[in-house]
This record gives structure tokens, C-alpha cells and sequence, in this order.
């Protein structure tokens, strides 16, 4: 079974009917577009889409900052001015 990851959701027949009413309604909220009952996409805003990326970029940089902080004692101190 086919976890539905959206709280609304809409047909490929509607999509093609009204592309516009689909993707405005989707707010920050995705909307599943199904075929035979089936997930076929997500439709996303362009707010939620950026988020989404910004999180993820978030957690690569938050696990590269651990991973670097285990080797902190190999670091070498720099001055900038220096540089």
C-alpha cells in the first residue's frame, strides 16, 4: 500500500483541466496528484519547494560542522589578516 504523503490531493484529469486552480491551491502545503488511484506526482509552492531545500542544506552543514568539530584537535589556528 502506497503511503499518501499530502493532505490534499488531486487527479491527472484535474490537473490537466485547470494546471492554474491545481497549483495555487497548493500554498505551503503539497497537493498528490493521483492516476488509478495511485501517486503519480507532488506539486509543491515555490515557498515550500525553497524551504524544503534550505532544511536539507541545513542538515548538510550542521553534520559537516560534527564531523569536523571530532578532528578539531588537528585544526590549525589562522589569522585572517595573515591570509
Amino acid at each position: 500500500m502506497q503511503t499518501l504523503l499530502a493532505n490534499r490531493i488531486t487527479n491527472i484529469v484535474e490537473l490537466k483541466k485547470s494546471p492554474s486552480k491545481v497549483i495555487s491551491s497548493a500554498e505551503y502545503e503539497p497537493v498528490a496528484v493521483l492516476s488509478h488511484n495511485t501517486t503519480k506526482a507532488y506539486i509543491l509552492s515555490p515557498k515550500l519547494y525553497e524551504d524544503i531545500l534550505e532544511a536539507l542544506d541545513d542538515k548538510y552543514l550542521v553534520k559537516l560542522c560534527s564531523e569536523r568539530l571530532k578532528r578539531i584537535d588537528s585544526a590549525v589556528e589562522v589569522n585572517l589578516d595573515e591570509l
